[in-house]
């Protein structure tokens, strides 16, 4: 399978200090500072985008793109064209979307490749949005 392309606007990459380490490819969050941001420790709000450059030490700048397409890190299993949130440690997952329900998440976007195993590097079209699942 081909890789999907990286498409990527200047105007869609935003800096925030890294609170924590940060991995190339994780999902990041907002964090109890202005301007701070942490590993998407869960999918319910404040979801960033993903750090597109290699991994940073708290205190570094991290490079952050909100929209575009960009190469994300896996946490499980994701199919083509899954929608995807954040888990536990900023990796992303499948995010089972349904009519109704009470839990609240945001999503990070779609993915444009599949992979079968945690750790691997996807394509996903970031489009930041809230959810509804089960």
């Amino acid at each position: 399978m081909a890789e999907a392309s990286i498409v990527l606007d200047p105007n869609q990459i935003i800096a925030r200090t890294a609170v924590t380490a940060v991995g190339e490819g994780i999902i990041v969050k907002t964090s109890g500072a202005d301007g701070a941001a942490i590993a998407g420790a869960n999918p319910t709000g404040g979801l960033l985008g993903v750090n597109i450059y290699n991994a940073t030490v708290a205190g570094e700048s991290l490079s952050i793109a909100n929209g575009g397409i960009a190469r994300v890190k896996a946490g499980a299993a994701v199919a083509r064209d899954a929608y995807v949130t954040s888990d536990s440690t900023g990796r992303a997952v499948t995010a089972t979307l349904v009519a109704s329900g009470a839990t609240y998440i945001q999503l990070l976007g779609q993915a444009l490749e599949a992979c079968d195993n945690a750790n691997e590097f996807i394509a996903v079209k970031i489009t930041l949005a809230p959810a509804i699942i089960a």
